[in-house]
Parts: structure tokens; C-alpha cells; sequence
């Protein structure tokens, strides 16, 4: 416990010693009586302090490092900063009972005292019943710990505070004492001291300004410029210092300089402004045009010592104005040239301001209309119009008027014997440099007769189109009789087909034999009504594509995986191999599409080359357009379906003629068929807004290319005009 105390009593005696309580400490060593005395005499000093001290025991985690405190002994002005008696925070926690002693990063100080012995002086502020109180912080190592001591040091900064309030208010006293006991030669040192003060501001003004500023001092006739006047009037500085009013007189044009120096002096004599125009010759011998201004300053007894005043070159804005007016000039005579032309001109002209206010009709305006300018001008105009195209005309022209945009309209303007005509109005802006409006022109051109004739076209087209749209219903119903005529007519026709045909067959089988020679005819009559049969079928099958059908999300290998489930028993007995590449979803005729794939495979499994296995590959392609030059991108909008075989293909200067009805490139007799099917094939690719086409070369295959689109524009399909032919 000795120990403890004398290492704390070293340690806080010298910052005892700078809070001024106690000067020093005698310690005498005499027997076990003075060792107690002694530790009498710590606790003293200890509780004697004004200054919060507290001795903590550092609290160290796992790792060994420091992260809290715990009291090991507190003073009264510890108990009284804390508010609680010693025995209630002994020993306790530092973190929770006064956390805000280790906030703001002092827990790393304290640790900094602890572990490096790095004494810590610092200021902390605590708030008090909403008021903020200072504390001196001094933290120094004691064994594995720290003493801490707080000092209230508010009254000192509220006395600080004071002590520079009075401070000032002490040399405020004291100027006001020199102020009323100045006499009149500090009166003048001030007043002087205030003019270099002016002097100063007027001169960083002058250097700021982009006139040009200058300063005449009358008692010794010396000039002074800004810098403004160099840069412009190109004179050099070393020039400028011996300038006097004379450099400026004597540079003044002569045919101005006396009537220039006369109201200079005028301006002088009478304490008044000065404002002149005149010349001033530059270094180059040039002159600018200048716009001259001055105050004259006088003394309290009126008497002019000092004239400040201002140039402006206004050369540029005065040759600037010359040509607007010769602009102006320039253009009032086109607009008489204008109105001389216009006047001959058969249409109504006029133009306007840019606020609309019309301001010019020509000669042909006031025949049509009988009336004056005085009574057309501005939105006279409106006068004229027929009442119900008022509205609609102010609203067309107020939108030009507010967007720039062309006037055209067309309306009709009552002439002078009361009888109201059609006009075409049009009117275009006229734009300056800066692209803003400067005028309108516009024009009225009679198209009475011309709306008259379109009109009558118009209940001409009107008829004619009702016409077509009668005959187009009756055409529609003959479509459909047609359709019903086939119908009854192909099965009329093929009943006694199917009779010819079965009766051949009993004839054949039961009445014939092999050798017999009637037996070969008896097959050729059967063949022949089969054949009948299909072109039949085939037949009904081209005039049905004219129906309307409703396009749909069709999955392309869906369908052909249903085609070649079709075709199954061929492709085996033909040994066939098809590829097929990964086809996309596309809107179409489910139905139709099937018809398609399955008349181009069965061509490829039909037209093949003796003792060679078929081989078929459907390849797909995306484009951006419905082009047969076109080339394959990522994704478009439009598929490419190539579909190729290795059969005996055919002369390439056919390929047209292989998608018109009944044409055939090879004998009935070696291939069967009736030769619709690829014109089916064509027909339905239209129908679906595609392409279609061949290629190929004798003896080694051929390839169809359909071109269809992903998405159809319409939802249905309508029947064109060739497939009412067709039907």
C-alpha cells in the first residue's frame, strides 16, 4: 500500500505542482510511526486536490491487450464528478459506469500510457444540464495501470472569455478617447488616411473595369489611366507617366478638340458632370469613338481640385449602328422591290413581324378583298375568313408562331361582292444570323376551282369505290359458290372414278389372267382413274389456299417431326437419312406449313438416284430482311430454311417452272405425280408473305430455300386477287 501510494504521489506530484496547490512534498523516513504518517500525509494531498483524481488497473483481454479499467482508488472531487460515493464505483468497470471517458478514440491513448509509458494531456468537454463544461485530462502510467486526473477548467475559459470581452471593450474606449481628443490636424490625418483608403478602392475598381478610368488632379495638372487605356489605346506605360491633360487635349481629333476642351472647362467651372462624344487617336495613328463622362471634386469651399471620369470605345457599336442603318436602308429598298414585284403577282401576299402583327399586303390583296390596310392590318385579316374557319386558321398560325414551324393551310376568304373562294395559305420565317425570326412571308393562292374539281373526284372515287366494294362482296359470294362447286364437282367426279376403279379391280382379279393381253389394259384403266383421282384431290386442294386462315405460334419441328412420321414407310423402303437442324417458333397455317414440308420430302425421297440411299438436310438461318441475297446474322427477323437432298436434281434454267401448276420435268411414266405440288408450295409461301426457290444441278441434288418472316404483320390471312383468279 506504501508503495502503491508513493509511486502515485510521484507521479500526479508534478502536475499538482502546475494546478498550483501545493509546491512540493518533504518526505522523511524515520521508523514504521513516520511510514504511517506518511501514508496519512498522501491521502491528504490526495483528497485535498480541486482536480478529480482517479488511479485505475488496466483490464486486459485474452490476447493481453488492454480494453477497459478498473478504480482503484478516487479522490472526493472524483466523488463529486461522478456523482456517487467512493464505495459505489470501487473496483467497477470504467467502461460502464463513465463510458464517455474512453470515447472519441481515448481508450488508444489510454493504452498508448499503459503500454509505451507516453503521458496524455488533452481537453475534454462533458454537457451539463444542456451546457457544455471543460475538463484539463492529464492520464499518466502507474504499475499496469493509470492515473487520471480531470481539472474543471470552465471558469478559466469563462474568465479568458471576459478577460478579452474587457479587452476590447477597453480599446474601444480608448479609440473613442483619441476620436474626442483628436484635434483638427488628426481630424486632417484621418480624413487623409480615409482618402488613401477611397483612393486605393477606386483604383482596384478601375483595374477591375472594362472602361476605361481615369483620374485629372487639377493643382498639378497630372493624369492618371487605368490599365484599360494601354491595352486599348496601345500607349506604353513609360509614356503614360509623364501624361498630363495636354497629352490627352492634343490627341483629340482637331475638328472636335475645341468644342471637347470648352465643355471640359465649362464642366469645371460650374462643379457640374461632363459627358461628350468625340475622337481619340490611338498609338497606330487610328482613331476610336469614344463616350466620354467626368464628376469634377471640389473642397468644402467649392473650389475644384480633382476630376474622375470614364471612356468607353464605342467604335464597334457605332459602326455596328451605321450598318444597321445601312441594313435597314438596304432593306426598305427591297421591300420596295418587293412590293413592286408582288404586285403583279396573281396570288395574295403579305407578311408579318414575328408577334404575327401583319404589317404588308400586296396590290391583288386589297382588289380580292375591297378593304384597306387600316382595316386588314394587325389581325384584320381574320375579317375576311369564313366564319367557320376562323378558329381552326388562328389556331394553325398560333402554332407556327410559337415553334417556327411552316404555315400551311387552307381556307376560304370572302371577296369583295361577298362570294367566299378557297385559298391555299403558306408562310415561311425569315431567320437572322442568331437564328431568331425576324419577318414572316406568306401567300394565298385561289385553289377554288382545283378544291371544286378535287372535291367532285373525290364523290367520283367515293362512288367507284362503293362500286368495287359491291362487286368485291359479289365476287366473294362467287368465290364461295366456286368453292361449293368444287366441292360437289370433285365429288361428282371421282364417284365414278372409284366405281371405274373398283369394278377394274374385280375384272382383273376375277375374269383376267396374267398371260392374257387384256390384263395390260385392264391396268393401264385402273392407273389412269388412280391418277384421275389425285389430280382430283390435288386440284381441290390448290383452290382451298383462297379461304382465309388465321395465322398462329407454330413450333417448325413439331410439324416436320409430324411429316416424316408420315413418311415414314417411304423413307424406310428408300433408306433415307434426314437431318434437321434446331428450328424456332414462327407465326403461321399450321396446316398449310405441313403441306409445304411434306410436298418438297416427298419430292426428295421420290426423285432419287438409282442404287444411292437418299440423304436429306433442313438447315435454318436468321436475316435482318426478305431477301434471297441476304446474309445470316445472330438474330433477325426473318428464317431461312434450306432444305437439300442428293437426288437426280434438274437443269437450273427450270427452276421457275417447277412451281407453276401441271408442269412436269420428267415422264408420268418414270415419276408419278400431277405436277401441283410445288405449286401448292409456291402458293402458300406467298400467303405467307415469303420466298421461295430452287437450285440445283443435274445428277447431284437439289435445294429448296423458303424465306418466312417470325412475325406476321396481320393476324389472318386475306386471299389476294391471283387466288380468286386461280380459283
Amino acid at each position: 500500500e506504501l508503495e502503491r501510494g508513493l509511486v502515485m504521489l510521484m507521479r500526479i506530484m508534478p502536475y499538482l505542482r502546475q494546478n498550483g496547490e501545493n509546491d512540493g512534498v518533504v518526505i522523511t523516513f524515520f521508523n514504521i510511526t513516520a511510514i504511517r504518517e506518511l501514508n496519512h500525509i498522501i491521502k491528504g494531498v490526495f483528497n485535498s486536490s480541486v482536480s478529480a483524481i482517479m488511479a485505475f488497473k488496466a483490464v486486459r483481454d485474452a490476447a493481453g491487450n488492454v480494453n477497459d479499467f478498473t478504480w482503484l482508488a478516487g479522490n472526493h472531487e472524483s466523488d463529486k464528478f461522478l456523482g456517487m460515493e467512493n464505495t459505489a464505483y470501487m473496483g467497477t468497470s470504467l467502461r460502464e459506469h463513465v463510458p464517455a471517458l474512453l470515447a472519441n478514440g481515448l481508450l488508444e491513448k489510454y493504452r498508448a500510457v499503459v503500454e509505451e509509458d507516453k503521458p496524455l494531456h488533452t481537453e475534454l468537454v462533458f454537457t451539463h444540464k444542456d451546457q457544455p463544461i471543460w475538463f484539463e485530462v492529464i492520464a499518466t502510467k502507474m504499475m499496469d495501470g493509470l492515473v487520471l486526473t480531470l481539472t474543471n477548467t470552465n471558469e478559466k475559459k469563462l474568465s479568458e472569455e471576459k478577460l478579452r470581452k474587457n479587452y476590447h471593450e477597453l480599446m474601444r474606449t480608448k479609440e473613442n478617447l483619441k476620436a474626442l481628443n483628436a484635434s483638427l490636424e488628426e481630424k486632417v490625418a484621418a480624413r487623409t488616411a480615409d482618402l488613401a483608403g477611397s483612393e486605393e478602392r477606386f483604383r482596384l475598381i478601375a483595374a477591375a473595369a472594362s472602361d476605361i478610368v481615369w483620374d485629372w488632379n487639377l493643382v498639378n495638372n497630372g493624369m492618371w489611366w487605368s490599365d484599360s487605356f494601354y491595352n486599348i489605346f496601345g500607349y506604353s506605360r513609360d509614356e503614360a507617366k509623364a501624361m498630363t491633360s495636354a497629352f490627352w487635349i492634343d490627341h483629340i481629333h482637331q475638328d472636335e478638340r475645341d468644342e471637347v476642351v470648352r465643355q471640359i472647362h465649362e464642366a469645371i467651372n460650374t462643379n457640374s458632370s461632363w459627358v461628350c462624344k468625340y475622337r481619340l487617336q490611338k498609338e497606330d495613328g487610328s482613331y476610336a469613338s469614344i463616350l466620354g463622362k467626368g464628376s469634377v471634386i471640389a473642397n468644402e469651399f467649392s473650389v475644384p481640385y480633382r476630376m474622375v471620369g470614364a471612356m468607353t470605345d464605342i467604335t464597334a457599336s457605332e459602326l455596328a449602328e451605321s450598318q444597321l442603318v445601312a441594313k435597314n436602308r438596304e432593306m426598305q429598298q427591297m421591300m420596295e422591290e418587293f412590293r413592286f414585284v408582288t404586285d403583279f403577282m396573281p396570288q395574295l401576299v403579305w407578311s408579318t413581324r414575328p408577334d404575327g402583327y401583319h404589317d404588308f399586303y400586296n396590290k391583288g390583296w386589297y382588289d380580292y378583298t375591297g378593304l384597306s390596310y387600316a382595316e386588314t392590318k394587325d389581325t384584320g385579316w381574320n375579317t375576311v375568313l369564313h366564319p367557320e374557319d376562323q378558329q381552326r386558321a388562328w389556331k394553325v398560325w398560333k402554332h407556327s408562331l410559337d415553334t417556327g414551324e411552316p404555315y400551311e393551310i387552307e381556307y376560304r376568304f370572302r371577296r369583295h361582292d361577298g362570294v367566299y373562294r378557297w385559298f391555299l395559305g403558306r408562310a415561311l420565317p425569315l431567320r437572322d444570323e442568331q437564328g431568331r425570326i425576324a419577318k414572316w412571308f406568306g401567300t394565298c393562292t385561289d385553289i377554288h376551282d382545283q378544291k371544286m374539281m378535287n372535291d367532285l373526284l373525290e364523290q367520283k372515287v367515293e362512288e367507284r369505290t362503293k362500286e368495287l366494294l359491291r362487286s368485291n362482296d359479289e365476287l366473294e359470294d362467287m368465290n364461295t359458290e366456286l368453292m361449293q362447286f368444287a366441292s360437289v364437282a370433285s365429288h361428282d367426279l371421282k364417284e365414278p372414278l372409284r366405281k371405274i376403279h373398283i369394278f377394274g379391280n374385280i375384272i382383273k382379279d376375277r375374269y383376267l389372267q396374267e398371260a392374257d393381253g387384256a390384263m395390260d389394259y385392264m391396268n393401264r384403266i385402273i392407273n389412269s382413274s388412280a391418277r384421275m383421282t389425285k389430280l382430283i384431290n390435288d386440284l381441290l386442294s390448290y383452290s382451298r389456299l383462297s379461304v382465309t386462315h388465321f395465322f398462329e405460334n407454330v413450333e417448325l419441328n413439331k410439324i416436320i417431326a409430324e411429316v416424316l412420321s408420315d413418311l415414314e414407310l417411304s423413307i424406310q423402303e428408300k433408306g433415307a437419312t434426314i437431318a434437321v437442324d434446331d428450328l424456332p417458333e414462327i407465326q403461321a397455317v399450321p396446316g398449310q406449313l405441313r403441306q409445304v414440308l411434306q410436298n418438297i420430302i416427298s419430292n426428295s425421297l421420290k426423285f432419287t438416284r438409282p442404287n444411292v440411299a437418299p440423304h436429306i438436310s433442313i438447315q435454318a438461318a436468321y436475316l435482318n430482311e426478305l431477301s434471297l441475297q441476304a446474309r445470316p446474322v445472330t438474330h433477325g427477323d426473318f428464317l431461312r430454311m434450306t432444305i437439300t437432298d442428293n437426288g437426280i436434281g434438274f437443269d437450273e434454267q427450270y427452276a421457275a417452272k417447277i412451281f407453276t401448276i401441271f408442269q412436269r420435268l420428267h415422264s408420268r411414266e418414270k415419276y408419278e405425280g400431277t405436277g401441283i405440288g410445288l405449286a401448292i408450295t409456291k402458293k402458300i409461301i406467298d400467303r405467307h408473305n415469303g420466298l421461295v426457290t430452287a437450285t440445283s444441278r443435274e445428277g447431284q441434288g437439289s435445294s429448296f430455300i423458303i424465306i418466312l418472316p417470325l412475325k406476321q404483320e396481320a393476324g389472318l390471312q386475306e386471299p389476294s386477287a391471283t387466288l380468286v383468279a386461280a380459283n
